[in-house]
């Protein structure tokens, strides 16, 4: 939801905003959010037990692919001690105002 919202506000920044005060205020609300769009290493291990009691209880495959995904966020979460959610963010924001389209 955050990832979303942080496109949106720099969508609505580069296009639809005209006035340079409007265009850095959207600007920034887009950083603050987008560099939160990762879930918490917490929210995480309740995935993870989740998937696995479903895999262990119903024997459903679809839930291995949780797995990645909550190794793929636990990594983001660590890699925030070079500013990847920074990094992220400025992407996020790259998206929403076109430059990589």
């Amino acid at each position: 939801t955050n990832s979303l919202l942080a496109i949106m506000t720099s969508f609505i920044a580069f296009h639809i905003a005209e006035n340079t005060i409007a265009i850095v205020i959207l600007l920034w609300v887009a950083f603050s959010v987008g560099s939160h769009a990762f879930p918490s290493n917490h929210d995480m291990s309740h995935i993870y037990q989740r998937s696995k009691r479903r895999i262990l209880r119903h024997g459903h495959i679809i839930f291995i692919l949780a797995f990645p995904f909550v190794w793929l966020v636990w990594l983001a979460n660590k890699l925030r001690l070079i500013w990847f959610d920074s990094i992220y963010a400025v992407l996020l924001i790259g998206i929403g105002s076109g430059f990589f389209w």
